[in-house]
Formats: structure tokens, C-alpha cells, sequence
């Protein structure tokens, strides 16, 4: 899979959809998943890592989604997971964030939410993990 990120500078973007580059004209092709399509968009503000999910964030997607977090992870000690785009977010989606927060919690550094949707919300309200979570509005 070729990977491609942020040089560490503000104002770097990354997009990609299934492990492709996208244009960076706004144009994302994204890979269908179970329930439809995940993209994302990464980038670096004020020396933090913003990753925005886009989309359905499934079962076929959460592989990539581990990788992408884990990869931010080890670029930025501070990355925040943008969810306003998502359309739908799965038990196994909701478990990567949960096992980057873990990891957050071990080596020192932060992941926090920010922009839920009302399909994001919902799901971690439903687990409770609104304590767990770091969420930010």
C-alpha cells in the first residue's frame, strides 16, 4: 500500500481512499466499504495531527483506519479525529479509536474526537464512552 503524510508542516494535507493518493482539489475517491464509501483527509494545525474521517466507518474499513491512526500516532504526540463527515460508525470502528486511545494512555501522548456527527454521537453515547473518550466540541 502506498502511504503518503503530512511532512510535519501547518497547512500539509493528505487524502487518500483505500490506500491510493487523491487529488488535493477536493476530489477524494473512496473505497466502498460494507455499507458505502471511507475516505480521509490528514493534516497538521497549530503542531497537531487532524485526521477526518469521512463516510462509513465499518467493518471493511477499520484495518486502514487502525493503520492511519497508529501512523499519525507515531508522527504527532497530539492527533484529533475529526467524525463530523461520518455517516455511520460501526462497533469495529469505534474499537480503533478505542485501542488509539489505549495506546495514547501508554505512551504519553493525546487523541481526541471532535465534530461528532449525530451517527458518531449516538453510538458513543450508547457505550458510555463519552468519560473514555476525550471529546472536544
Amino acid at each position: 500500500m502506498n502511504r503518503s503524510t503530512p511532512q510535519g508542516r501547518d497547512g500539509d494535507i493528505t487524502t487518500r481512499a483505500s490506500g491510493h493518493d487523491a487529488k488535493h482539489d477536493g476530489e477524494t475517491p473512496a473505497r466502498s466499504g460494507a455499507l458505502g464509501a471511507f475516505s480521509y483527509k490528514t493534516s497538521v494545525e497549530a503542531n497537531k495531527m487532524i485526521v477526518e474521517l469521512q463516510g462509513e466507518v465499518d467493518v471493511a474499513a477499520t484495518a486502514e483506519l487502525r493503520d492511519l491512526l497508529r501512523d499519525a500516532l507515531a508522527q504527532a504526540t497530539d492527533v484529533v479525529v475529526d467524525l463530523a463527515a461520518v455517516g455511520f460508525i460501526d462497533s469495529s470502528g469505534i474499537g480503533a479509536l478505542i485501542a488509539a486511545n489505549a495506546y495514547t494512555e501508554e505512551n504519553g501522548s493525546t487523541l481526541a474526537l471532535r465534530g461528532l456527527s449525530a451517527p458518531a454521537k449516538r453510538v458513543i453515547q450508547i457505550l458510555g464512552l463519552e468519560q473514555t473518550l476525550t471529546i472536544r466540541t
